[in-house]
């Protein structure tokens, strides 16, 4: 029995012992809650804890609330608006005192110029073929026996790339009997020639010829005036190119042209005047933007464009397919250039299906960071006027003004003004301004804080805070309220604390103004 009570009287013992840690934590969790209540500088946390009255309380818990939602609010759109990846433009202009020329690169429309037999046709409208990889194609699925035996006539040890440097489009004294830059006169030697679609072409200020422009204006940059001899034209009437005139195209030094599709047409019997207008762009890389620098670097080219990264993708897929390679692709000085047959039968109808399904994103080619631009402006004259064609007839050579108005071309390339446009993107939003903004609107409910407890907003809690003491006053015990002396010096006491605040308010919001 005994033994029963003592084993009864450890258990509630040990009971007790554990009541008591469980209340000794309690206290002590209260105790740091108090403690952080009472010495915070959110003066909103303060009231919320001290305030006896409970209207007070409850409005305290919904200030602070509100407040913390409010910040919580604003950084978490800050941060959304951060992860939009959203981009701002500077669009400026930059006025120099002279500008870089771009290269300039010109074509004829007719790509072999020769006297030629009807048998002899046959064969240049074959070759022909061969510089229009979409005819070729087109001939090559078609078994076009026609092409076929034409291109074979030619021989194994044909060269296109010779044989256009031969009898292609050429800048002598007499297709070209004028051509000046500035002041300076300007002849073949200063072109640097290029075999593309469009056969044997000429660019001016190409490469690492740097050339400046210092006056805006016509006459003020290339001029030229060429013979596009249309009594030599060999180009097949269905099968082949039907202008007659030049090309011209209009490109940074360090890119290769394509002048077939970027270039402008000049007819004959006009001057075309090429207003060029500079302008340079910055663009964001991934993923505020879509270039890449981690990509931008070629094989075959020096300088990293979007027409030499699809140029390099064209040529490898040629390579691979093919073993050679076109004989427009001279940047690689590493394959051999593609036989008469090899074009026929792989090259032109491979190159022609991967233009038709690669796209830039297939060949991983993005838009360079940097990179500079030339807007265009053309403006059309008739050339020559009857005065000029009189003089042209007396000194060019002997020709008569009907061969001048059908075979003579003038054109200008200049700059229209001696500044530049820059297009440079930014983030608008980054990593510093996100920082920024979080910390305003942290600071900015830290100084409302502050406001609101010396504000018209605590004077009017504080005269709630006087109706709560009185309801208090009057719980109180019977000596208390009927001590008059205890009552006068409490009213008094909260009526001196309600004048403070709200001079200082006054004081306040003088300073605030």
């Amino acid at each position: 029995m005994s033994s029963c009570c003592y084993g009864t009287k450890t258990k509630v013992i040990a009971v007790t012992e554990q009541r008591q840690d469980e209340l000794s934590s309690e206290s002590d969790w209260d105790g740091i809650n108090k403690e952080f209540a009472t010495s915070t500088s959110c003066h909103g946390v303060q009231y919320w804890y001290t305030s006896k009255c409970r209207c007070l309380k409850v409005f305290w818990i919904f200030l602070v609330l509100g407040f913390v939602g409010v910040l919580s609010y604003q950084i978490t759109l800050r941060i959304q608006t951060y992860f939009l990846y959203e981009t701002s433009t500077d669009i400026s202009e930059q006025f120099v005192s002279y500008l870089d020329f771009p290269a300039v690169t010109v074509c004829n429309f007719n790509r072999y110029f020769l006297n030629a037999t009807t048998s002899e046709l046959t064969g240049i409208y074959a070759i022909n073929q061969l510089s229009t990889s979409s005819a070729l194609a087109f001939a090559s699925e078609n078994n076009d026996k026609r092409t076929h035996d034409a291109l074979s006539n030619l021989g194994p040890d044909f060269n296109v790339t010779e044989y256009s440097y031969r009898y292609g489009f050429s800048l002598n004294s007499t297709v070209m009997p004028r051509c000046t830059f500035k002041t300076e006169h300007c002849s073949e030697s200063d072109f640097t020639p290029i075999i593309t679609s469009l056969g044997r072409c000429h660019t001016f200020n190409e490469g690492n010829i740097s050339r400046t422009q210092n006056i805006p204006g016509s006459g003020h940059g290339l001029s030229m005036i060429i013979d596009v001899q249309q009594y030599l034209y060999t180009e097949e009437p269905l099968a082949g190119i039907d202008e007659a005139g030049i090309k011209v195209q209009v490109h940074p030094p360090y890119e290769e042209p394509d002048v077939e599709t970027y270039g402008v047409a000049v007819p004959v019997g006009q001057k075309a005047f090429i207003e060029v207008t500079r302008v340079d762009n910055g663009l964001m890389y991934e993923p505020w933007g879509r270039c890449d620098p981690s990509k931008e670097s070629l094989n075959y080219f020096s300088t990293y464009t979007l027409n030499n990264c699809l140029n390099e993708c064209y040529t490898n897929a040629v390579v691979d397919q093919c073993g050679c390679r076109l004989h427009t692709q001279y940047w690689d000085t590493e394959h051999d250039e593609c036989t008469t047959l090899q074009l026929f039968e792989c090259a032109a109808e491979h190159l022609v299906a991967v233009k038709q399904n690669y796209s830039a994103s297939d060949c991983n080619c993005t838009i360079p960071c940097t990179f500079t631009d030339y807007e265009l402006t053309v403006a059309y004259a008739t050339f020559p006027g009857y005065t000029t064609r009189n003089y042209l007839v007396e000194t060019i050579r002997d020709v008569d003004e009907e061969y001048i108005k059908e075979n003579m071309v003038k054109l200008e390339v200049y700059f229209s003004r001696m500044s530049y446009r820059t297009f440079k993107q930014s983030k608008k939003v980054d990593e510093s301004g996100l920082l920024s903004d979080v910390g305003r609107w942290t600071a900015w409910i830290v100084v409302w804080n502050e406001f609101c407890y010396f504000s018209g907003i605590c004077s009017v809690l504080l005269s709630q805070r006087i109706l709560c003491e009185i309801t208090n006053t009057e719980q109180k015990t019977k000596e208390e309220k009927k001590d008059p002396k205890h009552q006068w010096s409490h009213y008094t006491r909260l009526m001196v604390i309600d004048g403070v605040v709200i001079i200082t308010r006054l004081v306040l919001s003088s300073l605030l103004k």
